[in-house]
């Protein structure tokens, strides 16, 4: 795969590889991919083991998802980073973030 300058274009090469290796599916089965494929880094980032694959994995079937629907990944990730900009944000016991409202 050529090196790629954007993220779109990589989420398009990616989309491309899916189709020509797996033919189109369908965005129910990028998100059961998706499902198992977290589960796959959980338990890398649990046990400590090699966590960069298993992410690369997610952001691999992600891609997918977001192609299939029609989504821009990039695009999304920007909107989106503008929306949590301006929240506030609490750190919950577990270790996790939520966002305060809207």
């Amino acid at each position: 795969m050529a090196r790629v300058k954007s993220l779109s274009q990589l989420q398009s090469q990616i989309y491309q590889w899916q189709i020509e290796t797996f033919g189109g599916q369908a965005p129910k089965h990028f998100s059961r991919k998706l499902g198992a494929e977290v589960f796959e880094m959980l338990e890398a980032v649990d046990g400590g083991g090699d966590t960069a694959p298993e992410i690369a994995d997610c952001f691999i079937v992600l891609f997918g998802l977001a192609s299939s629907l029609g989504v821009n990944a990039e695009e999304a990730i920007e909107a989106k980073m503008a929306i949590n900009r301006k929240r506030k944000w609490k750190k919950e016991k577990d270790g996790t973030f939520q966002h305060i409202g809207d």
